[in-house]
């Protein structure tokens, strides 16, 4: 039977024992695994039992807790030698004031008015162990996805009036103001509709720049404390929206 804390030969303690994964993709964070006598894990990750037993059928690798603080880099070892690099997700959250109004509303919200929004942006990535990297175990430096995200969104939105370009009456109301930061949209300036156009320009921008290294994976937009629109990698189309 296959012992997980005799991994490469070396022993190890229950409390040791961190990572579990298959086929090189890390499944469970673990401590003190047994494995039953048809070779499958009693604790993996959501409660889904592992088969382990079959010989090549997969990559067992346990992480050591101790070199976390330690600060080494080649923390996983495998069965077969290699070393495994997860992929993690990372999120930066982002503030910004914008005015809009849903002028086919029924109620308080087809009136000229604004929100405190608040996006949050996850992404995904390996994590970069290169020795002496500036973004050594990291996914990528949250200062540089601040300064992208800002770039080409935050900053575009940033105390501007947000407003469908079939509401013609407000439109060539705001048209009328010399300079001001008026983006116009061909939706509505729903919270849903806001989160796509923003997941739509973020998807583009990693594909172009971090394509292979880097992805957009969830972006999640609050109008108040109460209400946000979610968009996934998963559920997403890739749409010309503004």
């Amino acid at each position: 039977m296959f012992q997980l804390d005799q991994v490469n030969g070396r022993s190890r303690t229950s409390s040791e024992i961190r990572y579990l994964a298959i086929d090189a993709a890390p499944v469970a964070c673990v401590v003190g695994v047994k494995i039953d006598a048809n070779g499958y894990s009693s604790r993996a990750a959501g409660n889904n039992r592992v088969n382990i037993g079959q010989p090549g059928a997969v990559t067992v690798v346990v992480f050591l807790t101790q070199n976390i603080f330690d600060g080494r880099t080649s923390d996983y070892l495998a069965t077969d030698g290699n070393a495994i690099i997860p992929e993690m997700l990372i999120t930066r959250k982002f503030e910004f004031d914008a005015g809009h109004r849903i002028s086919t509303h029924q109620s308080q919200c087809r009136n000229l008015h604004g929100h405190r929004y608040v996006l949050e942006v996850t992404i995904s990535g390996g994590i970069i162990t290169d020795a002496g990297a500036p973004e050594q175990g990291m996914v990528m430096d949250f200062s540089g996805i601040k300064r992208l995200i800002r770039e080409v969104l935050v900053e575009q939105w940033d105390h501007a009036f947000l407003v469908y370009a079939g509401d013609a009456r407000v439109l060539e109301f705001l048209q009328s103001m010399d300079d001001h930061k008026t983006v116009v949209l061909k939706v509505q300036p729903t919270a849903e509709n806001l989160a796509l156009i923003a997941f739509d320009c973020l998807h583009r921008i990693f594909q172009d720049r971090y394509a292979g290294r880097l992805e957009l994976e969830h972006i999640r937009l609050f109008e108040t404390p109460n209400c946000w629109a979610d968009v996934s990698k998963a559920d997403f189309r890739s749409a010309s929206l503004e």
